[in-house]
């Protein structure tokens, strides 16, 4: 009897073995399918954070593509290197016309006025309207700037700031030219650049570069 008791409490001990087993494993198996259905979501989640508010494919490059677009557009390619009389044609999107830098001089005063930086550059030049609209002379040169490097940072025409010399005026019909002076303010640098205000080529106002460069010596 005693041993027939033995038997069935190991039974009943193994059975209740075997049952813990098996909701030990149900219990791991849900803690599994939980945890997996979590990574699931916190990747999907990732995935979507990662590309939110960013454009299509099709959006990139699209400002490049129209810049490019403008200047393949333009009557004239850039001149970037030009010299003390070469002169430069240029397109805007009010007219077409050519400009010669005639001479050069660099000043520490003029008139017994002193810049407001180092020196003076005073540039002799005649522009001409070669397109078929009037244009306003000093609108039409206001467009260049001056500066020590050929790109970055630049300085504008100062004739209506200092009372030195008599500023551009006036308009000119298709065909005509007038020869005169454009006023600048610069550091005391080795090499000047003249060049077209690098905004209004990025905004395509203006549609071609024109650039005269020219060295302390050359104006001497």
């Amino acid at each position: 009897m005693r041993e027939w008791q033995k038997v069935s409490g190991v039974a009943v001990l193994s059975v209740g073995v075997l049952l813990g087993c098996n909701n030990n494993n149900e219990v791991v198996e849900e803690g599994a399918t939980v945890e997996n259905n979590s990574n699931d979501d916190s990747s999907s989640s990732e995935n979507e954070t990662s590309t939110e508010g960013f454009p299509d494919k099709e959006d990139f490059g699209s400002e490049e593509n129209s810049t490019s677009n403008n200047h393949s557009q333009a009557l004239y390619d850039d001149q970037d290197d030009l010299k003390i009389g070469d002169s430069g044609s240029v397109e805007t999107t009010l007219a077409t016309y050519q400009v010669t830098l005639d001479g050069l001089e660099i000043v520490e005063q003029m008139n017994g006025v002193e810049p407001e930086m180092e020196v003076f550059v005073v540039a002799d030049v005649t522009i001409k309207n070669v397109g078929e609209n009037t244009i306003d002379i000093n609108d039409s040169l206001l467009i260049w700037d001056i500066s020590q490097r050929d790109e970055g940072g630049s300085y504008s025409e100062r004739s209506q700031v200092y009372d030195v010399l008599d500023p551009f005026d006036g308009e000119l019909e298709p065909g005509e030219e007038q020869t005169g002076q454009l006023l600048y303010e610069n550091y005391d640098s080795e090499e000047h650049f003249i060049r077209v205000r690098e905004g209004l080529l990025s905004s395509s106002a203006v549609k071609n570069k024109v650039t005269w460069s020219f060295s302390k010596e050359e104006t001497q």
